[in-house]
């Protein structure tokens, strides 16, 4: 990973490569690779940590109210259409405060209808090309296995094949960019809009967790950064003139 501490180091082999590392920098806006793990409960390192400190929005799809899970609410946002289940996403065993609430969430079960209903939003008000980390949690209790596509700010996250099976909650997640304007368009689809071949029978998903990662400076700030290069790499070149 180039960082501002090995600049110095890069001017040294030629402004050209300072050029090629600034560059680098200015487009780093690329989505991670998504990981898709098991939630056995609702307390952290059972499938899900949160860090209250760090979550900005976090919603519980087509909830009544909220439910807060380890420090962090949860509040409603109304997608696609709502159904509810008794059956249980996790072991009887698993009965702390974190788990109770983290098994309501889940027992309400969103589906876009077959596409008809789609499981879209928008999360604005952040720093333009910041980075930040996704949480998608998903279980469809009764209903059946299918494969979904996730799509962020109009680009393919992955086609995920994925088991939404009565005994298997999961939590898909990956860091990824705001836009220019600050925003992480949100998109689950079918896979088959995406080349999938897996089972169709549209998206379930059952919250949403977006929390920051590491502040990004905006491409004014890169460029800045690019003129204190060039002056360095100039004086250098002086130096060794002399």
């Amino acid at each position: 990973m180039i960082t501002l501490g090995n600049l110095a180091a890069l001017m040294k082999t030629g402004l050209h490569r300072a050029i090629f590392v600034s560059t680098i920098l200015l487009f780093p806006l690329q989505i991670a690779a998504q990981t898709t793990v098991t939630l056995s409960g609702g307390d952290a390192g059972q499938g899900l940590t949160l860090d209250p400190a760090k979550v900005l929005f976090a919603y519980s799809l087509n909830a009544t109210g909220s439910t807060t899970v380890q420090g962090v609410t949860f509040v409603p946002l109304t997608l696609g259409s709502l159904f509810t289940t008794t059956l249980d996403p996790f072991a009887a065993s698993q009965n702390s405060a974190n788990d109770n609430a983290l098994r309501a969430l889940l027992q309400g079960v969103t589906w876009d209808q077959g596409g008809g209903s789609p499981i879209q939003t928008t999360f604005s008000g952040l720093v333009p090309h910041g980075q930040y980390q996704l949480n998608v949690l998903q279980w469809s209790a009764q209903y059946a296995t299918r494969e979904q596509a996730i799509v962020v700010n109009g680009s393919l996250v992955a086609i995920t094949t994925v088991t939404l099976g009565s005994e298997t909650a999961q939590n898909t997640y990956f860091n990824t960019y705001a836009n220019a304007s600050g925003q992480i368009d949100f998109l689950m689809k079918q896979s088959d809009f995406y080349g999938g071949a897996g089972h169709q029978d549209g998206v379930i998903v059952n919250a949403l967790v977006l929390s920051s990662v590491n502040a990004v400076p905006e491409p004014s700030t890169y460029a800045a950064i690019f003129g204190a290069v060039v002056l360095g790499f100039a004086a250098y070149k002086r130096r060794r003139a002399a």
